[in-house]
């Protein structure tokens, strides 16, 4: 592989950068929560509910996750009592989401530590590294904004927790 000159290195040590990053602060998020059963992905869905996009299809599409693992996220975070399910009157064969008034504070709160957990970890680059690497991937929010091709969510959902902001 070290030979194979058409790899771009560059590019596969930040994607790997990237997921490692992910998983460090979904790790120290975890952590700081002192809960093992709500992770970044959780919070991503609470935050979109929360937003009011209230349709497991349209969570999904907001997050770049599939259908599937959207609508058993939602399932957990109604297990824990911190989303209300209701039928649409419009169309009565989907399901709308809400906020419960626990799941309220647990957006808040989880905000609140995702915050901590970052600034902690971005803390330990130099002022001008940190500036660096805002400003690089706020230059890429614009392409991630981006919808995706069908494929694109069904391959990538189940591998990086999507970003809750």
């Amino acid at each position: 592989m070290k030979g194979d000159a058409s790899l771009d290195h560059d590019a596969l040590r930040l994607t790997g950068t990237l997921l490692r990053a992910v998983r460090v602060v979904d790790r120290r998020f975890r952590r700081a929560s002192n809960t093992e059963e709500f992770d970044l992905a959780d919070l991503s869905v609470l935050g979109q509910i929360g937003r009011g996009v209230n349709m497991v299809s349209r969570i999904a599409e907001a997050l770049q996750l599939d259908v599937a693992r959207v609508s058993r996220i939602c399932s957990h975070l109604e297990a824990l009592g911190y989303v209300e399910r209701r039928l649409d009157v419009e169309d009565r064969r989907r399901w709308l989401f809400q906020l419960s008034p626990a799941g309220e504070r647990s957006l808040q709160s989880g905000l609140r530590i995702l915050s901590s957990v970052v600034d902690d970890l971005l803390g330990q680059l130099t002022p001008a590294d940190r500036t660096a690497l805002t400003v690089g991937l706020g230059a890429l929010r614009p392409i991630l904004a981006t919808p995706p091709e069908p494929s694109d969510v069904d391959d990538a959902a189940a591998t990086v927790p999507p970003s809750p902001v």
